[in-house]
């Protein structure tokens, strides 16, 4: 899909692709060594609802504003995995000046598989970092300006692209098998000519059963 930023060189996007391939997959070198789940905890599910903020990064930082967004996950503990989606509003930076092209906002669906490690330091509280990789569905609303026309006109273009993402909460348990939590983490929408970052935080709403 068209984006309303150049293309990255063929090197910088080397660069930027490794340093995305250090962030999201050097934990799991060391979850190899430190995993130690609780089994008492393996045959649970758990359902959250997590109202996130999120932030871009990067290039597309640059033509975007801070967002937010509710994603829902399902957690299989048994096999350490979490289905999520998510749906994100993200306005644009408005710097149109006489001429130009500036994104109105993106909206974005998300589909993805989580693989999590649960770390419980006692009965009632877990870490958990996880890695996922998924799908985006990108929506890119953005306003053409120009000296010829009378007015500015609107665009619309449309997308899907891969997704990638790391990140870790921290959940207490509290009575009724309810859970409350807060989460952070990193990710990437993986275009042809364009890597667009983020970062989002949010809090955990969940019930276990």
């Amino acid at each position: 899909m068209k984006k309303s930023t150049p293309g990255a060189p063929h090197h910088v996007r080397k660069a930027v692709l490794y340093q995305i391939f250090c962030v999201i997959f050097m934990p799991v070198v060391l979850c190899n060594n430190l995993y130690s789940a609780d089994n008492v905890y393996r045959s649970e599910k758990n359902a959250v609802i997590s109202p996130r903020i999120l932030c871009p990064a990067g290039k597309y930082g640059t033509i975007s504003c801070p967002g937010y967004g509710l994603a829902f996950s399902y957690f299989f503990n048994s096999i350490n995995t979490v289905v999520e989606t998510g749906f994100y509003y993200i306005p644009g930076k408005d710097e149109l000046e006489t001429e130009g092209r500036g994104l109105e906002n993106s909206r974005i669906i998300t589909a993805a598989v989580k693989y999590k490690w649960d770390f419980r330091p006692s009965g009632y509280f877990v870490i958990t970092p996880s890695l996922g990789a998924g799908a985006a569905y990108i929506n890119l609303n953005y306003l053409t300006r120009s000296v010829l026309l009378p007015s500015d006109e609107k665009h619309n273009e449309t997308g899907v692209d891969p997704l990638l993402s790391c990140s870790i909460s921290f959940d207490w348990r509290i009575p009724g098998n309810i859970f409350l939590g807060v989460e952070t983490g990193y990710g990437a929408f993986i275009e042809k000519e364009n890597i667009m970052q983020f970062f989002n935080a949010g809090i955990n709403l969940g019930l276990r059963f």
